[in-house]
């Protein structure tokens, strides 16, 4: 979870609740979800959920505090101004999506600036998914010049001064030799043009998601910011800009919307967007749905002042609570999510105790007794249980075992071949696990109880093996036997025809004239393709045959 760190004095003095114990705000601050990592030096350590992006730094902190204790709900307006930002549709196939805003009049502090950059960073590892989704500038409005223009340009193209650095470099010079380049390169990497933020005399503001421009720092001295967020989802770079936005208003300034003219050729909508909007869509949840959910019957005014203590707005149509989440509210997607911050609100520990209504008595699955059967049964054959892995590649799955390639699951993306689809049998993994222990003593006697996939159907399979200089069909024919009898159940053998064993030296398992599996000698070729110098016997069976 993230940790966010303040002090009390800010914490205090943004949310103005001087008059409360620190132990009283950190029992609220806890309950909106967060988890007290320490104070130590008048300094908290708090560690938020992820699903409150609103909260990850002091600024947020401090408004959900406020509205908590006040029960008073008020957002920063949202002034209409006169800053445009156009898009060239080269973007689309770079980094399709940015959206701007404005806070003017701001009073920063060297404490403030730092909580801008720590909340930056934070929604660049969580919403962001370190910068992949969202990447976010801040910036001095008054070392550019409206209106600005969202581009891309060539690799060696446009040279300027990033941050940290003294020298002039483009943006190929920054992907190679900038910490910051090099750490986000990657994001770039099969892209034939680079997106840029530029200003009316095209002065760089961002190289995103990438780095800032040097000319537009933020500083203690600066009052009037514009703040970009560019990125791959047009919802998650519009939350992450009005959190950034309300945040930097907690400090005195005023939010100002920046507009986007229509774009022709770009995946974006034909009318203008206008941003920040701090009011988020209404949402509709019904009053009986609220009290079955909370567990408790509340009035409607109960659940007014919940919503309003947890910062969103609310009326009552009827039975049903119509509530206006503000727009840094990412985390409200579905009624069940208004409910929980009714039942916040309202207070977990005022919430009566009740017993379950439902007396249910329990008990294992039917498949756990034949389980727990089998395993005994192994055990005491002398065999040792092995767990392998589910991801499989199809040379060794299909190929080195001598059978025909199936429908089975496929993985979009990979790590590697190796792992690029999920098993259909226990064989290859157990002989892999033999293979890596050639240079163990004979015998060696595993067995496996997993899952394996056919077309879209996963079965639970048991599978054994055993190497030995002595291993044949009687050895194999008679662990089948032994295994059937304690799990008692009736089976027949038949003739089979699998490549991976030898011709003749095999048979099908047959249960109520239901094939559910095989054993017999491993053909000599898969132990060459294993390198398994030894005879080897193996069998399989479905398992969920005798639930």
């Amino acid at each position: 979870m993230p940790s966010v760190k303040f002090t009390v004095d800010e914490l205090v003095r943004l949310s103005g609740v001087d008059d409360m114990e620190l132990d009283d705000i950190i029992a609220i601050i806890k309950m909106m979800g967060a988890d007290l990592g320490g104070i130590e030096d008048g300094v908290i350590d708090m560690e938020f959920f992820p699903d409150r992006p609103d909260l990850f730094s002091v600024e947020g902190v401090a408004r959900a505090l406020t509205q908590y204790v006040s029960g008073v709900t008020e957002y920063h307006p949202v002034s209409p101004g006169d800053i445009e930002m156009s898009v060239d549709a080269k973007v689309a196939d770079v980094r399709p999506y940015v959206v701007g805003g404005v806070v003017r009049g701001a009073s920063l502090d060297d404490d403030a600036v730092q909580s801008l950059m720590s909340l930056q960073e934070k929604l660049h590892a969580t919403i962001g998914r370190n910068r992949s989704k969202v990447a976010i500038g801040v910036h001095d409005l008054s070392k550019v010049t409206p209106p600005f223009r969202y581009t891309a340009v060539e690799p060696e193209g446009l040279k300027f001064i990033p941050l940290g650095k003294e020298e002039e470099m483009s943006p190929a010079d920054i992907l190679e030799r900038h910490e910051k380049g090099i750490d986000y390169a990657h994001i770039l990497e099969d892209k034939s043009l680079y997106p840029m933020i530029l200003d009316a005399n095209d002065e760089v503001l961002s190289f995103p998601p990438i780095i800032n421009g040097t000319l537009t720092t933020v500083t203690e001295d600066t009052t009037d910011l514009f703040i970009d967020c560019t990125g791959s989802s047009f919802e998650a770079i519009r939350t992450c800009l009005d959190i950034v936005s309300t945040s930097l208003a907690e400090h005195g300034g005023t939010i100002e919307s920046v507009t986007l003219p229509p774009i022709d050729g770009a995946p974006w909508p034909s009318e203008p967007i206008v941003t920040p909007v701090v009011e988020g869509e209404p949402m509709t949840v019904t009053h009986d749905h609220i009290s079955s959910l909370v567990g408790t019957d509340l009035s409607q005014e109960d659940v007014l002042t919940s919503l309003s203590k947890m910062g969103l707005k609310a009326e009552f149509h009827g039975d049903d609570v119509v509530v206006t989440p503000p727009s840094f509210r990412g985390d409200i997607l579905h009624p069940v999510d208004i409910i929980e911050d009714v039942a916040i609100g309202y207070g977990y520990n005022d919430i009566p105790m009740s017993l379950p209504k439902n007396a249910t008595l329990g008990r294992e699955f039917s498949r756990n007794d034949v389980i727990r059967a089998l395993r005994s049964t192994m055990v005491g054959l002398g065999f040792q249980e092995i767990v392998t892995l589910h991801l499989r590649g199809p040379e060794e799955e299909f190929d080195r075992i001598r059978r025909e390639r199936t429908d089975v699951p496929t993985i979009s993306n990979p790590i590697g071949v190796e792992t690029s689809i999920l098993r259909a049998s226990l064989l290859p993994s157990m002989l892999r696990m033999l293979s890596d222990n050639r240079h163990r003593p004979l015998p060696q006697m595993v067995f496996e109880i997993g899952q394996v996939y056919q077309g879209s159907e996963q079965r639970t399979v048991a599978g054994w093996a055993v190497i030995d200089a002595s291993a044949g069909y009687t050895q194999a024919k008679s662990n089948m036997e032994a295994i059937m009898r304690n799990l008692s159940s009736a089976f027949n053998i038949k003739s089979m025809e699998d490549p991976s064993y030898l011709e003749g030296r095999q048979a099908a398992l047959m249960k109520e004239g239901t094939t559910i599996g095989g054993y017999g000698e491993v053909h000599p070729e898969v132990l060459e393709n294993f390198e398994l110098g030894y005879p080897t016997i193996s069998g399989e069976f479905y398992l969920d045959e005798f639930y």
